[in-house]
Parts: C-alpha cells; structure tokens; sequence
C-alpha cells in the first residue's frame, strides 16, 4: 500500500496521529471533501475522522480512503477487501477472482481490483468483436446513397450540381456503446502509473478502439443511459 492510502472499516473511527494513522495534512484534505460526499458516509469527530454505512473508496488530494465492510473473522482480522468485492461482483456482475485480506498484495488498492476487472471484461469482448450498429451518417456523394438532404442540396445550388448531399445508416463500430467504452477506458488510464502491466494492457484496448470517437467522461455518463436499449448482454458487465 502506498503512504498515503489508509484501509478502514465501516463505522470505524480514524484518530490522528500519534494516537492514529491520520496525518493532520491528510485529516484536513478530508474535512474539506466531507460536504462533497452523501450524508454519513464521513463524519468530523474529537481530533479524528469517523467512517458510517459505506464502502469504497475516497479520495482527497494525495490520500485516499479505503472503506471495507464492517466483517471480523478471528482467522483473519484485516479488513477483508474480498467480501466487498464479492458484494459488487453480486451487484454488477463483476468477474470474482480476488480473495483474502486488503493486506494480501493482490493489488495496490480497490481501485486497481475494479481497473483490473474492467480491462479483463473489455479483453473479453475484444476477442469477440465489438459491437456494430446502424448510425445517421451525412456526406457529398456523386451517386445517391439513402435519402437527399434537400435542404443542403438547395443551399448549395449549382455549385454543387455534381455532388448529391446524401443521409444514409452506416454499419460502424463509432456507436454510443463503444464510445462508453472508450471513455471509461481513458477514465482507468488516467489512474494508473506510466509503466505498470496494467496501464499498458489500457493503452493496447485505446488502440483497438482507434475507431470509435472520444467522448469527454462527463458526455459518456450522458450517453450511457442512452446506449444501453440496445441490450448487449456481453456489454452489460462493464457499461453499468
């Protein structure tokens, strides 16, 4: 785990350092993101921090929180990463192959489990093809291909009496799903170091979608709810 990473349980409190991990940089860094986060989930106490009923992670600056399910096993009394991500893999049918404590050294952190998991399910789907669909494309063509855009033909007047301004569906991989996709991609790069496995594995996925348009991560969670009708169960593991 990295300095600045701090795994907890749900309703724990976090005291301040020397009677805790919490560095006062770090416990200011939260204070600040607590109204910014849903009620409970953080709360301000006496020369500490207090978690409430959530798990996942947040992060504030440099430092990020960790909050696992409040479970004790007299076995094994870490945290255990395992059950939350057995709990999300029961939720969003995410792949399970992460098991023991948050101190196992299977991954970095909660993040990386979830980037992990995501990359695994793009693979997957990559190996059997992304997905195509018709998409309203407009074009100057020199034979008629779907309907004529009247309009722009009149607009264009004899200048363009040798081109027909054409509307027609084209079969293409550049549709909202894999935009999602793309942009969901970006998202997990962004969060992984230059050199790792991981962020390399990121990279070869970008380059298979060199194809699909970009979309900036606040248009794709827009287009998602729009781009799900089209019932792909092999995407619904991934576009959530």
């Amino acid at each position: 785990m990295t300095p600045g990473h701090l795994i907890v349980r749900e309703h724990q409190t976090i005291r301040i350092a020397p009677h805790g991990p919490l560095s006062r940089a770090a416990h200011a860094a939260f204070l600040a993101r607590i109204p910014m986060l849903p009620s409970g989930v953080l709360q301000p106490v006496r020369e500490g921090l207090r978690t409430g009923s959530h798990c996942g992670l947040i992060q504030a600056g440099s430092w990020m929180l960790e909050i696992l399910p409040k479970l004790y096993d007299d076995q094994q009394p870490a945290p255990d990463r395992g059950a939350l991500v057995r709990m999300l893999a029961g939720c969003f049918d995410v792949p399970v192959w992460l098991d023991g404590t948050a101190a196992s050294g299977l991954a970095d952190d909660l993040l990386t489990v979830v980037i992990r998991a995501y990359l695994e399910e793009v693979q997957r789907q990559l190996r059997q093809g992304w997905i195509k669909s018709y998409v309203d494309q407009e074009d100057r063509l020199t034979r008629p291909r779907g309907r004529i855009n009247l309009g722009e033909q009149v607009r264009r007047g004899r200048a363009a009496a040798h081109a027909l301004y054409c509307v027609f569906d084209e079969l293409t991989v550049d549709n909202a799903l894999n935009q999602v996709v793309r942009a969901a991609l970006a998202l997990a790069r962004a969060r992984l170091t230059g050199s790792s496995r991981l962020a390399a594995h990121a990279d070869q996925l970008d380059l298979a979608l060199a194809d699909v348009s970009r979309l900036p991560a606040g248009d794709a969670l827009r287009v998602r709810a729009s781009a799900y009708p089209y019932k792909s169960i092999s995407y619904s593991s991934y576009v959530l």
